[in-house]
């Protein structure tokens, strides 16, 4: 069996509703550092690291 691909599991648990502006927010911080460590790490990459 191959290796499975990076990836990043996002569990939220939350009882209250969460602000889809805050979420999205959130999410292009992750994307951020994401790409950050990958051109670190990988620097062959470059500008294509994607969440």
């Amino acid at each position: 069996m191959p290796p499975a691909p990076p990836h990043i599991v996002v569990k939220i648990k939350t009882s209250q509703p969460i602000d889809v502006d805050d979420f999205a927010a959130i999410y292009t911080a992750l994307g951020s550092q994401y790409r950050k460590f990958v051109q670190s790490r990988f620097p062959e990459v470059g500008e294509d690291a994607t969440i």
